[in-house]
């Protein structure tokens, strides 16, 4: 990186404190519930002098986990909802649990002075955690690693994405994995190659519909490398100087991945093409729409693979490989039927198959049947086509009038938006050969 991009992310940039240090302790709650503010009455950008005395008041560690890794000045209250850039507003976070505050996975209660409580999604204090329940918190898989001994040990709050690069998850290489045969061979076969050459792998590009996996693909390609994987969440890359810090703390031959890479802004993929000549560590993107990235970024991913939806036994053997995983046997009938209604895609597949084992769990059971998959299909509105009440909706429209209806005819007929019925309830019916699209409109194709 060039100097002065340097000098940002180590903090001693010669940019002047704005802010008059008579305005700098100001009495404010800073709770994260006010009105969405207009960009421009937000605050300044925190000046680094003011960075520093913020860093110092608190020790040089995170106020969460006492960590030091990845240090910055957050604001617990957000500019965009009226936060002021003083120093009770901010407080000092290392660089794991600021993505957590950000992923709104870690919240942040009390005020910077008068004490500070970190909970989780769910408002649950994160030191009252079963390990179980530490795991899941907010959804996605979050490690609260405890380290050192004696009265006080420190926590240090991971996210599985988020890898320190000193610390190897175990994690599934490409031959674990189910499904997509021609990626996997194709990958493998980049990864042996260039692991036999001693050199970084080509960057990759993993397209294709959420739920197919691309996440796992990135893991696994991390896995068989040897080396770590850091995540980064596209949508909430803002400056390209965030990005010039997560290169930087890849090892050499590592792993970054960017998932929804296609919402990265303009000016923070150019940032990339640097390190993506370099070759030093290999870059992942991962998009459900690759022709939204620029032609000449897209054109920098040597590998490019597109994932395609998943076949019944595929999706049967994943929901026999979880349940076991899970701690909970599934027979093969209410596998079937789940696979099914599971939209072609893993990620339904899985979440029908938890919502499974809690209704055997609730009803004693010890197996999934096809009697408790099909219960829960009812009570989730699923149809064992896996089509949900909107779609259901869509057809018996389109079958009940004379002809093709436009785009703005039905959305209106049913009370959607154009764009949710173009993004998320047609391509699947488009798919599945149930509805046409034709000059005049949308039309039935097949009756059910």
């Amino acid at each position: 990186v060039d100097e002065e991009t340097a000098r940002k992310i180590l903090g001693h940039s010669d940019r002047p404190n704005l802010v008059p240090p008579d305005e700098y302790h100001v009495d404010d709650p800073h709770e994260n519930d006010g009105p969405e503010v207009p960009p421009q009455e937000r605050d300044i950008p925190t000046p680094d002098a003011m960075r520093r005395e913020v860093l110092a008041r608190d020790g040089y560690r995170c106020r969460n986990c006492l960590g030091r890794r990845g240090l910055s000045g957050h604001h617990k209250k957000e500019r965009r909802f009226g936060g002021r850039t003083v120093p009770r507003n901010l407080l000092g976070a290392c660089h794991d649990c600021h993505s957590l505050i950000h992923a709104d996975l870690l919240s942040v209660r009390g005020t910077v002075e008068g004490g500070l409580r970190f909970v989780d999604a769910q408002g649950r204090a994160l030191d009252e955690l079963t390990p179980t329940a530490r795991e899941a918190v907010g959804g996605m898989a979050v490690k609260l690693d405890t380290r050192g001994s004696g009265p006080d040990p420190v926590t240090r709050v991971s996210t599985s994405g988020v890898d320190d690069p000193d610390t190897r998850v175990s994690a599934p290489g490409l031959d674990d994995l189910i499904g997509q045969e021609m990626v996997v061979r194709n990958l493998r076969r980049a990864v042996r190659a260039a692991v036999g050459r001693g050199e970084p792998l080509g960057h990759v590009l993993l397209c294709g519909p959420a739920g197919l996996g691309k996440t796992s693909f990135a893991r696994a390609v991390a896995a068989e490398l040897g080396r770590g994987c850091r995540t980064v969440l596209g949508p909430f890359v803002s400056e390209p100087d965030e990005l010039a810090r997560h290169i930087a703390e890849v090892p050499a031959g590592g792993v970054l991945f960017i998932d929804e890479v296609h919402r990265l802004p303009v000016r923070a993929a150019e940032s990339l093409y640097t390190a993506m000549a370099a070759a030093r560590i290999t870059i992942i993107g991962a998009t459900t729409d690759s022709a939204m990235l620029p032609p000449a970024f897209r054109s920098r991913f040597a590998i490019r693979q597109d994932l395609e939806h998943y076949t019944l036994p595929e999706l049967t053997a994943i929901l026999h490989r979880d349940a076991t995983r899970l701690a909970v046997a599934i027979d093969d009938d209410a596998a079937l039927v789940l696979a099914t209604a599971s939209r072609d895609t893993p990620r339904e597949a899985l979440a029908l198959l938890a919502a499974a084992r809690d209704e055997a769990q609730l009803n004693g059971a010890t197996c999934i049947d096809t009697a408790i998959a099909r219960d829960v299909l009812r009570s989730l509105g699923i149809d064992e086509q896996g089509l949900h009440r909107v779609q259901r909706e869509i057809l018996r429209t389109l079958r009940e009038s004379r002809g093709p209806l436009g785009l703005g005819t039905l959305a209106d007929c049913l009370g959607l938006t154009r764009t949710e019925l173009l993004t998320v309830h047609e391509p699947f019916l488009v798919r599945r050969g149930l509805i046409e699209r034709t000059r005049r409109g949308r039309a039935i194709r097949s009756a059910r």
